[in-house]
């Protein structure tokens, strides 16, 4: 039985609905593949943003890790103070025996210090007496351990062993056995050239003759004629 021309009508609307929900339905699905094309192209900004945040963080986290284990520097090590080495007790220099005689207030035997002058040894015997005759006394005339000193009275004759302006009986000193002191008791001979005689007489030997002690750096002729007579090298 055929359809009436009512149900043709609407058969026709039914299927003309049908037709156009298919073609919307592909407009749409063509909208979103053009959609989805362009969003493709374009990064999200906010994604970008949230990106760089993780990166660094990651970054910042790793530099701090590495920081923590960095390894220690060397220990500082505390050094004590230097010690100050302790100086011994300086030796007592042992003085001097003089013999003192003639004008002097108190005569004898009298002890000064290594280097002292003829006016210590009249000092520690009391100091000269009232008739002594100082001119002829060498009062800044060098003494030596044993020496015999005599202050002359006004008018005594001296001795012609006393060496002129000095009131000392002269003793020869042995050059060969001679210290530095006593070596400076010479006339002329300080300390550097006593010290130049000890030295050269270590290095070439005894002295066979008084003349070589002109041999010393220091010595000439005329400084030898000096102290000629009041040396020896015998023992």
């Amino acid at each position: 039985m055929l359809p009436s021309g009512a149900g043709r009508v609407a058969a026709g609307r039914a299927g003309g609905s049908r037709g156009g929900a298919v073609r919307n339905t592909e407009r749409d699905n063509v909208a979103g593949e053009e959609t989805g094309k362009a969003g493709g192209g374009r990064p999200d900004p906010m994604a970008v943003v949230a990106g760089i945040s993780v990166v660094l963080t990651v970054a910042i986290l790793l530099a701090v890790y590495g920081l923590s284990r960095k390894p220690p520097g060397a220990p500082i090590e505390i050094l004590p103070p230097p010690s100050t080495p302790t100086r011994g007790p300086t030796p007592t220099p042992v003085p001097w025996f003089v013999y003192v005689t003639g004008a002097v207030e108190r005569p004898g035997v009298v002890q000064v210090q290594p280097g002292a002058r003829v006016q210590d040894a009249i000092r520690a015997a009391g100091g000269s007496a009232a008739d002594a005759d100082l001119y002829r006394v060498n009062l800044a005339a060098p003494l030596y351990d044993g020496q015999h000193l005599r202050v002359p009275v006004e008018g005594e004759e001296l001795s012609p062993d006393t060496p002129p302006g000095g009131g000392t009986i002269p003793r020869l000193i042995n050059i060969n056995s001679a210290t530095i002191e006593e070596l400076t008791a010479l006339p002329g001979v300080g300390e550097a050239t006593a010290t130049a005689i000890v030295a050269y007489r270590q290095q070439h030997g005894l002295f066979r003759r008084v003349e070589e002690i002109m041999n010393v750096p220091g010595i000439g002729p005329s400084k030898f004629e000096e102290f000629r007579e009041m040396i020896t090298v015998g023992p």
